[in-house]
Order: C-alpha cells, then structure tokens, then sequence
C-alpha cells in the first residue's frame, strides 16, 4: 500500500453568499434530482418562517455554458432551494447567508456521482436511484419512446414511472418483479440494493421490454385499469409475474389471460389475497394463485 504524503481534500470549494429573491432565481436545478416532497419543503419553508437557519451546505455545480457564460446549477439540496424560492417570494426584501459547496464545470456524469457520494451516507431509496441514472437505462427510454418491432413501432401499453403514480406502473415493481421472475430461485422480490437495481436494470434489452409489455397488454386485460387497482399490489403483482414467466411459453396468451380473469381477479377469495403484503404474502399469492388457475383439472395447467 502506497503511503499517503498529502492530505485528501475535497473536490468543492466552500464559500458563503448572501441571497435574496434576486439571487435565488439564478440558482437552476438538476435534472437528475431526487423527488421532491412537499412535506419536506414545507417543513424547511416553515423553519425559515420561524426564523431558524437549516445550517447545511448546498452543492452547486458551475457549468461552462457553450457561450462562455455560467450557470450555477444545486444538484444536492432541492428541498432547501424550493423552501428558500417560496420564502423568498413571500419575503421577497429577505436576505439569509447560506454554505455552497462549489464543484467546477462536473460532467453530467460526474454530478451524479458526487451526488451519489454525497448521499453515502443518507437513506436513498431504489426510485431516487432510478431517477438519477435513468438516461442510462435503455429499457426505460424504451418504454418512454417506443421500439421497432419487425414491420411496426410498438409502444408501451401503458404509463411507466420512476416514481409511483395512480394509473401507472411503477418502475421498480415492473422491472423488478420481472428480473426476480427470472432468477433460478425466485424469492417473491427483487432484493438487491438500489445500486445494483440500477445496473442490473442497464442490462435489460428491448427483448425483455417486449416481454414486459407483454405481460402489461394481459394485466389490464385480465385485471382492468391499473388506478387504483389492487393487483398492482407489492406481493400479488409479482406473484402474477412469476406465474406469466414460468407459463408463456406453453400458454397461449388469449388463454391465460382468460383464465386470470375468470379464476383470479372474479374470484372473491383471490381478489383479497391480491391485497395482502410482504414476502410472504407474495410466496403465499403466488402458491394460492397457482392452486385456483389448476382448479377442476386432472393434469395441472400451471405450475
């Protein structure tokens, strides 16, 4: 091991500013930036109001602009940017000093990896991964923008979002429940850590989003509208998965779509163990699942 004779340093410079509504409009906002939540701003919003300061830095990347211009850009503190915006605009004489971290000219790249080695240490969860590196995952542009398919463009057959949304698949459940589908010793869900979901999910190509729209075009044929519906659920969707992996090549489609309606989603019984959560209720889904779809047959269907 090579020994170390300078003192590691960081990558920023940290300097202190004075802003005002002026000044914070000129502050822009990643693009790669985790959601933002309302409570949390509000929050923030509510400190300032009461006059106590949120002391921690922000991190600005200075971007050369193409015209020789800057443009300081927050990648890490979108919640305090949004509270100080709305302070500010109903406080617009206001001033407060706040901490920059200032890193110079990062590459898109670069600003997400600071981020992430910013975020080391906080609680971040696999959405806000997603969100970071979703330009990097050809399956999620896929779903956004379509694909060649033989002589023809398909398109997704329905809304998919990094975040949850009513009407939507999430993301993470779909692609997720479908990489866990796959694995030699399926295990009811996905999990790795947010990371590998994201690398694991780079891998993916437009073969397996076919697949996946696949499986969509069935769900909502057997099981309706996604709003509110319950077989979106933790454990019952990718219980769902799992029996479409294990039986879509022996299946045809129109049949076992059929039979999901008739045996599972009009089925009283199956409709509230769709309601259950956890991995067990997964595991259990999947089991109780399987036992209706083979109801009534000498030679099980399923399996």
């Amino acid at each position: 091991m090579t020994q170390q004779t300078e003192p590691l340093r960081p990558k920023y410079k940290r300097t202190r500013l004075k802003l005002n509504k002026q000044k914070m409009a000129s502050l822009k906002e990643s693009i790669y930036q985790r959601k933002i939540r309302t409570g949390t701003v509000k929050a923030i919003y509510e400190q300032l109001l009461a006059g106590v300061h949120f002391e921690s830095a922000l991190c600005i990347n200075r971007v050369v602009l193409a015209d020789g211009s800057t443009e300081d850009r927050i990648f890490d503190g979108g919640h305090r940017r949004r509270a100080l915006v709305k302070y500010f605009n109903d406080l617009p004489t206001a001033e407060i000093e706040v901490e920059f971290n200032i890193y110079d000219n990062l590459s898109e790249d670069e600003e997400r990896e600071e981020y992430t080695l910013i975020n080391k240490g906080n609680k971040q969860n696999t959405n806000d991964f997603v969100q970071a590196y979703k330009d990097e995952i050809p399956a999620y542009q896929t779903m956004q923008n379509g694909w060649n398919s033989g002589q023809y463009r398909r398109t997704f057959p329905c809304k998919v979002k990094v975040y949850s949304q009513a009407g939507a698949v999430h993301f993470f459940r779909l692609v997720g429940g479908y990489m866990e589908a796959r694995s030699d010793s399926w295990g009811g869900q996905y999990t790795g850590s947010p990371s590998e979901f994201v690398e694991d999910a780079k891998a993916l190509t437009t073969t397996d989003v076919e697949i996946m729209a696949n499986f969509m075009v069935l769900f909502q044929g057997a099981f309706g509208p996604l709003k509110g519906n319950p077989w979106l659920g933790v454990s019952s969707f990718p219980a769902l998965m799992k029996i479409y992996m294990d039986n879509v090549t022996t299946i045809p489609h129109e049949k076992m779509e059929s039979l999901f309606k008739q045996k599972l989603a009009k089925d009283y019984t199956m409709a509230q163990l769709a309601k259950a959560s956890g991995l067990s209720g997964a595991i259990n889904g999947r089991i109780a699942f399987v036992n209706a779809l083979n109801a009534g047959r000498r030679v099980h269907l399923f399996h």
